[in-house]
């Protein structure tokens, strides 16, 4: 049998217009929530996935980063700040530690989503 845990979290965070044209500020914020989700085999005694702690934690220490921060100041250089993009980046910086990663999904408050799987 295989098993899904999910760990979530949000932030807020700001960035710069694509299209500055389209918005009056070109320096606007959004709310963010993040999905990542890892694979596992076999429960613990207790009935949990194993490593499952790590991953909550992992993923807090990650959106500590994006909290309140402009992101292209933390992207890499070669990426704007899109939800995809914004998910390939925690899904790289994820997979480092969770081999067993299977998406992150980073969502905005307007309803759009974009995920990075395997």
């Amino acid at each position: 049998m295989l098993y899904s845990l999910v760990a979530y979290r949000t932030f807020d965070s700001n960035h710069k217009a694509q299209e500055p044209s389209r918005c009056r500020d070109s320096l606007h914020g959004h709310h963010f929530g993040v999905r990542a989700t890892v694979a596992f085999d076999d429960l613990d005694a207790n009935g949990m996935p194993r490593g499952s702690e790590s991953l909550e934690e992992a993923l807090a220490r990650l959106i500590f980063e994006f909290d309140h921060r402009q992101l292209e100041l933390i992207l890499p250089t070669r990426h704007p700040a899109t939800l995809t993009s914004i998910a390939a980046y925690l899904f790289d910086r994820l997979a480092q530690g969770f081999k067993d990663l299977e998406s992150v999904e980073v969502s905005d408050e307007r309803g759009l989503c974009g995920r990075v799987s395997r």
